[in-house]
């Protein structure tokens, strides 16, 4: 989809130009210091995890973009986080687009819509969970018993600690007016912001 947009772009913007498609980072890499900046599909799977790809593209000196059709704030939020510049949905128009890609080029963060604005800082869209917290969710959410998962953790940890991590969590839900039942309703909300991926 991304080489199909920006071959309509290239033809109706005559100051952007398609350099270069890439499958994956590594094969960027070499002539990254000839582009200005990297449109990031970040819903295609790559060699890499798009952490690591936004990563290695800004540790380059590259601006990146990020471009998607995913809603859920919590994905976006963590790659601008790691540096990203922008964001640009799918479902925006190309003039949006080109506009959002000349905002960036000048050094300023950019964003498609109001709808991608809100996506990449409105804090109040999304829980903002710990790393012991999210570990937690991830091993309910792979089936591990509640009781069990302390166990599963690095370094285990108790089952009273677990269930402080989910106390936590809840409460962290409810704050946003998103209150949940049990540890199941967490795992639920925690997908519905893109912390995991179910």
């Amino acid at each position: 989809m991304l080489r199909g947009v920006m071959s309509v772009l290239a033809e109706q913007a005559d100051d952007i130009s398609l350099v270069q498609v890439a499958a994956c980072v590594a094969d960027m890499l070499p002539s990254v210091q000839d582009l200005d900046l990297v449109l990031l599909d970040i819903s295609v799977p790559g060699d890499v995890p798009a952490e690591e790809r936004v990563h290695l593209l800004t540790g380059a000196g590259v601006p990146v973009v990020l471009f998607t059709a995913e809603l859920r704030p919590a994905r976006a939020q963590s790659l601008i986080r790691l540096g990203a510049r922008g964001l640009i949905l799918k479902s925006d128009d190309v003039d949006t687009l080109a506009a959002t890609i000349r905002q960036v080029a000048a050094g300023e963060f950019g964003t498609s819509s109001h709808l991608a604005d809100s996506l990449a800082h409105d804090a109040s869209l999304v829980s903002h969970l710990a790393p012991r917290e999210l570990t937690v969710l991830r091993l309910l959410a792979d089936g591990i018993p509640k009781k069990a998962i302390g166990r599963h953790m690095e370094p285990p940890v108790s089952a009273h600690t677990v269930d402080t991590y989910l106390q936590r969590i809840a409460g962290r839900y409810a704050q946003l007016g998103r209150p949940v039942a049990n540890a199941y309703g967490s795992v639920w909300e925690a997908t519905r912001d893109g912390h995991l991926d179910l």
